[in-house]
Formats: structure tokens, sequence, C-alpha cells
């Protein structure tokens, strides 16, 4: 899932998809313009629960058409549990992980970015 809206949206939309059941563990949830304009709620959200329920891993960036801009990508793969609201019992046999799918989307978007402006 690529998160890239109102920013104060992130941890309460975030919060809402997890409620639903909506990721499984393997899920993979990319956000953009971590640091500019910012979200740090849901960049705190996500490093008070490394290992518990998310693994991310940080990608320097910078802004979209301001190369000299740094900015921060979250590349953030649930891990399930209950602190997230992932219920197993409600889950088929579809919800193993999916190796190297967080890899993939990564290409992408570094892709996407280095694509010229139209």
């Amino acid at each position: 899932m690529f998160i890239d809206h109102a920013k104060g949206h992130y941890l309460p939309d975030l919060r809402r998809i997890l409620e639903r059941g909506w990721l499984h563990p393997g899920s993979v949830v990319v956000a953009d313009n971590i640091k500019v304009p910012g979200a740090p709620a849901y960049h705190a959200y996500l490093r008070e629960r490394e290992g518990r329920g998310w693994r991310t891993v940080e990608h320097d960036t910078h802004v979209e058409y301001q190369p000299k801009t740094p900015d921060l990508v979250l590349e953030s793969t649930y891990l399930g549990g209950r602190e997230t609201g992932w219920n197993p019992a409600a889950a088929g046999p579809e919800t193993g992980s999916l190796p190297g799918l967080g890899a993939t989307w990564w290409r992408i978007w570094k892709f996407i970015m280095k694509a010229p402006a139209w």
C-alpha cells in the first residue's frame, strides 16, 4: 500500500486500516514525504513498534523536483500481532508472508523518482 496524502492523516488512516483487518503479515506499507512536509506522528508510531508488529526500513531520498531538499520514505512490513489489530483467527491460509515484495516496491518507487517530469 502506498501512502501519499494529507500527512496528518497517515497515522489515523493506518490505524483504521489495521482495525478493519485489511493488512496481513507480509503486507508492505510505503509512506512518502516523512520529513517534508512531514509525518512525525506516523514516523514515531513505527519507530516505537519496530520488531513488535512492524519492520521498517528508512530510505533517504529528496523532495519531488527538489533534489537538494532531503526527505525520507518509509518501507514498513507488517508483522501482525494483537498490538496492531491483526486477528490470525480471522485470517485464511493466504496470509503467509510475501518474500521480496518490499524490495520490489522500492525498485518501482526509485524508477518513478528518476523518471523525467512531464
